[in-house]
């Protein structure tokens, strides 16, 4: 399916300010969507808590129940953005872990999560992806962990050791036909719990064991994280005021804009609600 050039975000004022002054979208760890099925999974725990997201919706139409689910009694705006909007930087990994798979990504910095103790896992960027919306309990309730066998020849002795892998592709993707609504995309990337040095010493079987375990039993410092909007997307940002807001809130919706947006273009509902 085609991606659209454009999705739209239910925000408060408040919010809207931030965004603004900041510059900046934020992502929430799965653990904090108003879904609380989607953090977890059936064999590793709650691993969602990993996966970051920002949720949008690609209808143009304005939608009533997202209007009342993210905005103060419809008293918000919604925010329309050109798709991928955030701002592209080269980053620089520790050592031999330079590879020209992840030279770039929206800015979210080694330095920022070394601070956490962790690092983003690949495709080292922030991914647009379509939820998909089920009834298929295997995919509403995943299955993350594989195990295999292997066997080995040391010194002519035949050895098996179990090797485990763990797939958080489909985290933050499907949901119950119920939010079907949402119409929803998102921007994700998952972090892992560990960091480069961490990845040097694992030499052992043992080892990625125990690194995994981490995924198990580990919490991360943060449940959010900020990543820059591009320059030239805030400056094709449109905002659209909700249907209940009133003229006062109007006239801060207009300040903001003029301080800190001018080039954005305002527009009002359409909807008639009493």
């Amino acid at each position: 399916m085609e991606k659209p050039s454009y999705l739209y975000h239910y925000a408060s004022i408040e919010t809207l300010a931030l965004i603004l002054n900041n510059k900046t979208i934020r992502f929430s760890s799965l653990s904090k969507v108003d879904d609380i099925e989607e953090q977890g999974t059936v064999d590793f725990g709650d691993l969602g808590r990993f996966t970051f997201v920002s949720c949008w919706s690609n209808d143009p139409e304005e939608s009533i129940p997202l209007w009342n689910l993210y905005t103060p009694n419809m008293t918000g705006v919604r925010i329309r953005l050109p798709i991928n909007p955030f701002k592209i930087t080269q980053i620089q990994p520790d050592g031999k872990y330079i590879k020209e798979s992840y030279s770039t990504h929206p800015i979210l910095t080694n330095e920022m999560l070394f601070e956490h103790g962790c690092i983003l896992s690949p495709p080292y960027t922030a991914s647009l992806c379509q939820v998909q919306y089920t009834d298929d309990y295997d995919k509403i309730n995943r299955k993350v962990l594989t195990e295999n066998d292997k066997t080995s020849i040391e010194n002519g002795v035949k050895r098996t050791s179990s090797e485990k892998k763990v797939s958080t592709k489909d985290l933050g993707i499907y949901k119950s036909k119920k939010w079907k609504f949402q119409k929803e995309y998102r921007y994700k990337f998952f972090i892992t719990p560990w960091t480069f040095r961490d990845l040097e010493e694992v030499k052992k079987p043992e080892d990625q064991i125990n690194l995994f375990d981490q995924l198990r039993t580990k919490k991360l410092t943060k449940d959010f994280f900020d990543l820059d909007l591009d320059e030239k997307a805030i400056k094709n940002m449109e905002i659209l005021i909700g249907p209940r807001t009133n003229k006062a809130q109007k006239q801060i919706i207009h300040s903001l804009v003029s301080d800190l947006n001018s080039s954005a273009v305002i527009k009002e509902s359409e909807l008639k609600i009493r």
